[in-house]
């Protein structure tokens, strides 16, 4: 694994990623690029403040980041790495009950 391109997830960060617009949020900057709330809004059909609330959670858990471009209320987010990974020890502690 390589540590400049790769992250190893926690069972915070993976919490975070379990939701289905984090991870498409994800895969969109991991695979186009940068880009703004409302970019990647309108690429994936969902409005622009459930984005923001979202890009901001995933930059809660290290995954992407404000890359300090754009002006005014505009951002613009990158991916933090090229790709994630985890293990099952790595989340088998977690306090998160298990559903049956």
């Amino acid at each position: 694994m390589d540590d400049a391109t790769t992250v190893r997830l926690d069972a915070r960060a993976l919490k975070v990623l379990a939701h289905p617009l984090r991870s498409r949020l994800l895969s969109a900057l991991r695979l186009e690029g940068p880009a703004t709330a409302t970019a990647l809004a309108r690429a994936l059909s969902t409005n622009t403040g459930a984005t923001s609330y979202h890009l901001r959670r995933l930059a809660e858990a290290g995954l992407v980041e404000d890359t300090g471009a754009g002006s005014g209320r505009e951002r613009w987010w990158r991916a933090a790495h090229e790709r994630h990974s985890f293990f099952p020890t790595d989340v088998q502690d977690s306090p998160t009950p298990r559903r049956r």
